[in-house]
């Protein structure tokens, strides 16, 4: 049926420059019906709906409450609608836009309605911006972000804190918090005034979630399968003789990191995690013993992320 909307936003939100976005993707939805921005005194009479819309969390989310009075009797349904900071700021608004329409469309055909026993207010009356939504949806397309992180590790006794980098490519799957990520990883250590130094390079796999999203920050936590390589090289102090080393060796790894945006595209992030390798490592050169690398190690990571749709 033809039904118009009215709707309803926060006066800081009617003023913004998107919400002209917000109306024309729901006029576009609803045609050949219309979409009113602002308080309008039809929204009270049969068969006209009222589309209120609130923003929370940095318009990271929105809820939307559509209600209208059909053969005499309210109806109102709710829904919440989430975003990641990385989505582009007007396709939040013509996406809202889209599930006003959406919603009007589904309470007019009488799925789910709810009666309210009760007449449906007039659009000077905002209900509570804090009710949950019956349904809730992402308005994210696939999410994708690049960590390049300076690291520290730390787990063979006699050594120092072994400085390396890494970069890391994260996308997000088919749950919205869910991702997956592949990352490169390489440290040097040094023993005994330099005479030993152990290079350490790894290719890691895995997945992880997202436990805690807030405005601009994300914490996660996330495991992985890992491939390593170690190189150990040592010299004799007293002869000069040099000797080497070298064996791959596989294991895993668990990380909690945080990441705070600044932008919607930039941000910082850093964790901390172990890696368990199946066994130590005995690296020896010339029949002596290079180095023993135990099977657990703490590392720290922190650097920049970009995220990109």
């Amino acid at each position: 049926m033809t039904m118009d909307v009215s709707l309803e936003l926060a006066t800081a939100d009617e003023s913004a420059p998107q919400a002209r976005l917000l109306l024309e993707a729901c006029d576009i939805a609803m045609r050949p019906a219309k979409c009113v921005l602002g308080r309008d005194e039809r929204a009270a009479a049969e068969g006209t709906a009222i589309a209120i819309v609130r923003w929370g969390g940095d318009h990271t989310e929105a809820r939307i409450e559509v209600g209208l009075r059909m053969h005499g009797a309210a109806t109102w349904r709710k829904r919440t609608v989430s975003f990641s900071r990385a989505d582009p700021e007007d396709e939040r608004w013509r996406t809202v836009g889209y599930a006003v329409a959406t919603l009007v469309g589904e309470e007019a055909s009488g799925e789910k309605s709810q009666p309210t026993g009760g007449d449906v207010p007039s659009p000077t009356a905002s209900p509570n911006p804090g009710h949950g939504g019956q349904d809730s949806g992402r308005g994210e397309g696939a999410r994708a972000w690049v960590d390049a992180q300076f690291v520290l590790a730390a787990g063979v006794p006699g050594f120092a804190l072994a400085p390396g980098g890494e970069m890391r490519f994260s996308s997000g799957v088919l749950c919205h918090r869910c991702f997956t990520s592949v990352a490169l990883q390489g440290t040097l250590e040094r023993w005994g005034l330099d005479t030993v130094s152990v290079l350490q390079a790894s290719a890691s796999w895995g997945g992880g979630v997202v436990m805690l999203r807030l405005p601009r920050l994300d914490v996660a936590v996330h495991a992985e399968a890992l491939l390593d390589l170690i190189d150990a090289t040592g010299i004799d102090p007293t002869t000069g003789n040099a000797g080497s080393g070298r064996q791959w060796g596989v294991g895993f790894a668990e990380w909690v990191d945080e990441a705070w945006m600044w932008s919607n595209r930039v941000g910082w992030v850093a964790g901390v995690g172990f890696r368990e390798m199946t066994a130590a490592t005995e690296l020896t050169g010339h029949g002596q013993g290079l180095v023993h690398l135990p099977a657990v190690h703490l590392d720290s990571a922190a650097g920049l992320r970009w995220a990109f749709p």
